[in-house]
């Protein structure tokens, strides 16, 4: 990196001035009925997504000061930071250690695969964040939620990793990529829900 800086500064200048670019391209398609939801639009700009768990005024920087204790995390928190798909607590904090919500994640993953869906609507009762309603609204439609029973989705719960990982596999069908059935055994398997298994 620093030859090709040597060699070619005017192009790392340029790249030093511009503007983040957001993931996902600025096309967009349609799906139809099925797993997937309806009317899913992959792509498009994320700039809506930055937004500050703690405070949406504050402008958050895309490189914390307390991410020394996860080194190997840092290059994932500051990069997905950057295309605003994740926010600090305030003051140039993130917190790497501290646990997320249920909503929390869903906004992750909702931003991180760029997706939205046509008339997408809150369908629990107790998502009431403004910064949650949209992400967990276009989650259900595209089913990659389906809440905790009773018109709730119970958005304050700290997410299990057999919920993540639910999430995460059915984002993934929803842009298309398909995922062979796992064989692989842990040891704990017992205490996997079926749902997740």
């Amino acid at each position: 990196i620093e030859a090709l800086a040597a060699e070619f500064p005017d192009i790392i200048e340029q790249v030093k001035n511009s503007s983040t670019p957001s993931i996902g391209g600025g096309g967009s398609s349609s799906g139809g009925n099925g797993a997937a939801g309806t009317g899913t639009a992959v792509g498009g700009s994320n700039s809506t997504n930055s937004v500050n768990y703690i405070n949406p005024d504050v402008e958050e920087p895309s490189v914390f000061s307390d991410l020394e204790t996860v080194p190997w995390a840092k290059e994932a928190v500051e990069t997905l930071a950057e295309q605003g798909v994740i926010a600090g607590k305030g003051g140039g904090l993130f917190a790497p250690n501290d646990e997320i919500t249920r909503q929390e994640f869903v906004k992750m993953v909702i931003g991180a695969f760029g997706l939205t869906a046509n008339n997408a609507q809150n369908q629990f009762t107790d998502v009431t964040a403004d910064w949650a309603i949209q992400p967990v609204a276009v989650a259900a439609a595209l089913n990659i939620v389906n809440g905790t029973g009773g018109g709730l989705f119970s958005p304050e719960e700290r997410i299990t990793r057999e919920d993540g990982a639910v999430m995460l596999a059915r984002a993934a069908s929803v842009i298309g990529v398909t995922l062979q059935e796992g064989t692989y055994c842990f040891a704990d398997d017992g205490q996997i829900s079926d749902y997740a298994k």
